[in-house]
Parts: structure tokens; sequence; C-alpha cells
């Protein structure tokens, strides 16, 4: 399955804000690309630490470097999405990484899609693979991604049309948490979410990142663009005030957080070689066994 998509000018965006070296792995893993055609604008959202010195002597034309204050992410993503000029895009967080062929495998299934992600495999903050693996296939789930309840994969796994882009409107700067959930169902409604099963990239379980230090707020942001999804689409509108304003949990729903805290506390764990993690999944089995088990048969799978 080859045309000329294949060969198309494809615009890689990575935001970084303070994440150190780790932004250089990033954009090195995709300047190593097969697929050669393409261009990195990397967005420094205001970092006070050393991530773009750490960027000096990468000698390669297709890297560009743009500064600006503190926006948050999605104003970075957005600045990066305006200084791009590929006929395609992706959003690459600067502690993710590629593996050489993403491009290559991913861009010819983008004749039937808006966007296509992918599996991504474990890392820890050094660097060390796991064996576990982040996404599932949307193909019998895209109504509820287009309904804001599902994130089948990574944000960084994910290559969209330009065009559908432009279409589905930029990230939402409002939004503290899950804009990605948000930006990603607003594309699905211009066209389907494609998937290849492969591992082509590194999604790093890092102590120090949002999801990780905020998980609670996490879940609680994504119940809210899902509900102000439910709202728009009946006509109306929600506030993050109103919603926040009768926001309550059914103490199922709070079992349920409590074991989805427990298993990713558990996987930040284990890929940087704590074995408390081994505890912290025994928790979540005990808290919330289906829920555990799944995920983790899902994430383990070959």
């Amino acid at each position: 399955m080859t045309d000329a998509r294949a060969s198309a000018l494809t615009s890689v965006v990575i935001p970084t804000y303070n994440v150190g070296t780790l932004v250089r792995e990033a954009v090195l893993s995709v300047l190593a690309q097969t697929h050669a055609d393409l261009e990195v604008i990397v967005v420094d959202d205001g970092s006070t630490d050393q991530s773009i010195a750490s960027l000096e002597g990468i000698s390669d034309a297709r890297l560009k470097v743009v500064r600006q204050a503190n926006r948050g992410l999605s104003g970075a993503r957005n600045t990066g999405f305006e200084r791009a000029t590929g006929d395609y895009v992706a959003f690459l967080d600067a502690d993710d990484l590629w593996f050489p062929t993403k491009l290559e495998r991913t861009l010819p299934f983008l004749n039937e899609h808006a966007a296509v992600g992918n599996r991504m495999q474990y890392i820890g903050e050094t660097g060390r693979r796991m064996r576990g693996f982040a996404g599932q296939d949307p193909e019998e789930h895209q109504h509820l991604i287009r309904a804001g309840e599902l994130m089948p994969f990574p944000i960084s796994s994910a290559v969209f049309h330009r065009k559908v882009v432009e279409q589905a409107g930029s990230f939402d700067e409002g939004l503290e948490q899950v804009e990605d959930l948000d930006f990603l169902l607003r594309v699905a409604r211009h066209g389907s979410i494609g998937w290849l099963p492969d591992a082509l990239g590194g999604y790093r379980l890092r102590t120090g990142s949002m999801s990780a230090a905020r998980f609670g707020d996490q879940r609680k942001w994504a119940g809210f663009v899902a509900g102000r999804t439910r709202a728009r689409d009946n006509g109306g509108d929600l506030s993050w005030e109103a919603f926040d304003a009768t926001y309550r949990l059914s103490p199922k729903e709070r079992r349920a957080e409590r074991g989805a805290a427990h298993y990713r506390r558990s996987g930040l764990l284990l890929a940087n070689g704590d074995v408390r993690g081994l505890w912290a999944m025994a928790q979540a089995v005990a808290t919330t066994p289906g829920y555990a088990i799944q995920r983790l048969a899902r994430q383990l799978r070959p």
C-alpha cells in the first residue's frame, strides 16, 4: 500500500518545557527516520533548564527551534502547527521518541484515515525499554473517540492530515489537562482514526510528568471534556465552573479511580526499576481486579 503520500513533507512539532536532555533524544529519533522528507519544529515554552542548550551541535537544516513565553502544552503545540509547512503533521511529546521506520510505516495508511496511531513501547526515565505497550486498536470504538470518552493511544504516536487539523481546530488552551483527548475527538469527526498494531515508538513513564503528578485531576478533566461534548452536541455548552460545582463521584467510581491510580503508579515504579511497583500492582488488582487484569493483558500482548 504505497502512493505519493509516502513521500510527502511531514511536520513534527515537539513542544518542550523543562525536560532536560530528553528533548534531544526525541529530536534525534525524528531526524533518524527512514522517511527523510520532514521538518522538526521544537517549541520551547519558556524553559528555564538546559532543554534548548541540549540541542546545540545538531547540524540539520530540517530542525527549527521556536522560543516563546510559557503558554502551556496546548499553546506550544499551536505555535508549532502555525509554523508547520508539511502536508502531514505530528505532535511528539519531548520525553517520547520514535523508532526509525515510524513515518515510513504510517504515511501510506493516511490514504484511508484522518489520523493514524500505533502502539508505543513503555520506556523508563533512563531509556530502558519495558515489555509493556501503550495504545489499543480504535476500530470498534470510533464513537467513543468522537464522544471524548476514549484516547486510544498517546498523541505522540499519531500522524494527522494537515487539512483535517485545520478543519478540526487548534488545541484548546483553556484546558489544563486532556487537551489531546479533546483534539482527537474533533479530528475523529472529520474521518476515521486508524491504527498500526506494531510498536513504532517509545512512550516514557516519567515520575515528573503531568499525567503522573495529577492523575486524579486528569480523569476529572476527561469527564469535563466528555460532558462538554455532550452538551454541545445537544445545542448547549458546559463551563468548567458549572461542571466543577456538580462533580461528584459515586462509591463505585471512587473505587475505580483508586484502582486506576494504583495501576498507573505501578507502571511508573516498575518502568524505573522500583520493586514497590509490584505492591502497587497488587493494590490495583485487589481494588479493581477486572480493570487491572484486562489492562495488563492488553499491554503485555506481543
